[in-house]
């Protein structure tokens, strides 16, 4: 497995800033969302830890060594996007092996490897299925193993539940959930639904036009968000005007004990 971080990253496109001063540093095995609104460069940045797009500036550092000028296929992060993209005319067992075809791999090695995904997964019975015979959820799962099958350092997840149905969604968040952590697997989850991230994340990034607003904990951006767009995200809030002097909220109205709130 691996630990992620971002440096100091920016990026623009037609010299639009997407991406400003980005920095993450993410934990061996630890699960993290992108939380944010469509535009606000959640994608972009699992495009960058990808390799399929570099940075204006700044560092991308797996295990404690850049990997700016390593390609793509060599980075062993891989993406499983909210489309799935499975190769219709190949079945359940010819999309997860593929992989490993392509990396050489020797056929009985691939056998045993795509037979333990296959139960890993729990698509036991469904090998010889082609993609248009599966529900979404099965076709999520295929686009899962075939990710596993090649054992990537970090797997990057891009809104993938945001085509199931509520019960589905709530089913795949839980599978995940449960396979990341028995795989212990580096994890980045792109969502712009903070339920899913609440639930799911160790530690979630909140992104605002393109910047980093706060990279906490669940509780911790619930209960002491840092700024008012962090807590417009996480529910409605009422303002009141004052200041913290000695660890008291100072307001026209009232007083409140503000121990452990300065920051």
């Amino acid at each position: 497995m691996s630990s992620v971080k971002l440096v100091n990253i920016t990026k623009s496109f037609d010299e639009k800033i997407v991406l400003e001063d980005i920095n993450i540093d993410i934990k061996d095995g630890e699960l993290v969302s992108l939380l944010g609104v469509s535009g606000c460069g959640k994608s972009t940045t699992l495009q960058l830890i990808a390799g399929l797009i570099n940075p204006d500036s700044g560092d991308i550092i797996f295990n404690d060594k850049s990997v700016l000028n390593t390609p793509t296929g060599k980075r062993d992060a891989v993406i499983v996007f909210q489309d799935y993209l499975l190769f219709p005319h190949m079945s359940v067992y010819e999309n997860i092996e593929f992989g490993l075809k392509m990396k050489n791999i020797n056929k009985k090695i691939r056998k045993d490897k795509v037979k333990e995904l296959i139960k890993l997964v729990k698509l036991n019975g469904y090998e010889n299925k082609y993609p248009s015979e599966l529900s979404g959820g099965q076709k999520q799962r295929v686009a899962i193993a075939r990710t596993l099958a090649i054992n990537p350092k970090v797997l990057l997840l891009d809104e993938p539940f945001s085509n199931l149905d509520i019960n589905l969604r709530n089913e795949m968040r839980e599978f995940v959930l449960n396979l990341q952590k028995k795989l212990n697997i580096t994890t980045i989850l792109v969502t712009h639904d903070k339920e899913e991230a609440l639930i799911m994340s160790d530690k979630i990034a909140v992104m605002v036009n393109g910047k980093i607003e706060q990279f906490d904990k669940p509780e911790t951006l619930y209960q002491k968000p840092r700024t008012k767009s962090v807590a417009n995200i996480f529910g409605e809030r009422n303002y009141i005007k004052g200041k913290i002097e000695n660890e008291v909220f100072k307001s026209n109205i009232l007083y409140i004990d503000a121990k452990g709130y300065n920051n």
